[in-house]
């Protein structure tokens, strides 16, 4: 894919605007911050701003716009963001490839083998006292409507409408 040109308007005639890069991050970032209010119409707050503790993240810019709300910058390079749509497409394939599977195997399970097969998944990921909450009446219940084969196909075309979509430029 080539990069977006951009181009000058002068006396109706357009001329390419020539391209180039930056070394470092920081030095494209501390340009975008300098011109916040003509790029965006953002007024510019902080740089490198700290999500806290608890999300322990920053934003790269941090502003205010005309009404008042937040606007964050992040700043993402061509790497970055290749290996960010590879890992969403490799989970939205494998998601229907895994709903595929649980759909033909769902239908071949009778209800005691699935509520069987639920346990001791449990059993193994939360341990043998929460598999033993499973035994009430209506944990199983709410198990197996969770892991009816209608359940899991309805899972199954939601997960493949939306490959579909993301293929056609439909959904993000």
């Amino acid at each position: 894919m080539s990069d977006l040109k951009l181009f000058k308007l002068e006396a109706g005639r357009a001329s390419e605007l020539v391209s180039t890069t930056v070394a470092l991050e920081r030095e494209l970032q501390a340009v975008i911050e300098q011109n916040m209010p003509a790029m965006f119409t953002v007024r510019f707050l902080a740089s490198e701003y700290s999500t806290g503790k608890i999300h322990r993240g920053r934003i790269d810019s941090l502003g205010l716009d005309e009404n008042g709300s937040p606007d964050a910058q992040s700043l993402v390079d061509g790497a970055t963001s290749v290996v960010g749509v590879v890992a969403v497409w490799a989970v939205r394939i494998g998601a229907t490839l895994f709903f595929g599977w649980l759909v033909v195997d769902v239908f071949r399970m009778g209800q005691a083998h699935r509520t069987k097969g639920l346990r001791r998944a449990i059993r193994k990921t939360a341990g043998p006292r929460f598999a033993q909450l499973t035994r009430n009446a209506v944990v199983t219940n709410w198990l197996l409507a969770l892991t009816s084969p209608a359940m899991v196909a309805v899972s199954l075309a939601a997960v493949t409408i939306s490959l579909i979509l993301s293929l056609r430029g439909v959904a993000g």
